[in-house]
């Protein structure tokens, strides 16, 4: 299973992207993205090759998430159409990963149609590409930010993977044909 984490999108008026941060609304009650190591599932094969010695500081052996991130904030939500509110249908912002998730479904789909087959489980192929020479083509990597919440203390956005936004959000032409490669290749 691919976690998605949250951040805050920036974009200008006609929707080209600017910045991310972190998805953290402690001020606002509104959430925050989560992450963190679990205490439960060990550390996958695809995260020991290719994480630091730093990570595996912070891992100790045990699976870390997110793997990727999408945006997530109510604040910066984007509109969807729901239809099946009886006398209620139109346009609502939704925010929280559960937007996030279903747009990388959406991305994943894609890949699978420029493929011509489904991809399957995608984890070691979006490691391979955050720890290789195409992950600043194939990501946006999150570096402000904390995902702390509610007196929870977090985790700090850094340079590369980690535990608050994954590799970061998809610079999706670039990465889907990174996949796809990957896959195939």
């Amino acid at each position: 299973m691919t976690a998605v984490g949250g951040t805050s999108l920036f974009a200008s008026t006609s929707g080209d992207y600017q910045s991310e941060i972190v998805w953290d609304e402690v001020a606002q009650a509104a959430g925050a993205s989560g992450g963190g190591v679990s205490q439960v599932f060990a550390e996958p094969p695809y995260q020991r090759s290719n994480l630091p010695s730093s990570d595996q500081k912070l891992l100790k052996g045990k699976r870390g998430i997110p793997d990727i991130a999408y945006n997530a904030d109510p604040l910066t939500a984007i509109l969807v159409y729901l239809s099946f509110i009886p006398g209620q249908a139109g346009y609502y912002f939704i925010g929280g990963t559960s937007e996030g998730s279903p747009q990388w479904a959406g991305i994943i789909a894609d890949a699978n149609q420029l493929a011509g087959h489904p991809l399957g489980f995608l984890n070691p192929a979006l490691y391979e590409i955050g720890n290789s020479s195409a992950a600043q083509r194939s990501y946006h990597d999150i570096v402000i930010g904390n995902n702390g919440y509610s007196g929870v203390p977090g985790y700090d956005a850094t340079v590369g993977w980690d535990l608050a936004t994954g590799w970061g959000s998809p610079n999706t032409a670039t990465l889907v044909k990174a996949l796809v490669q990957r896959v195939h290749g």
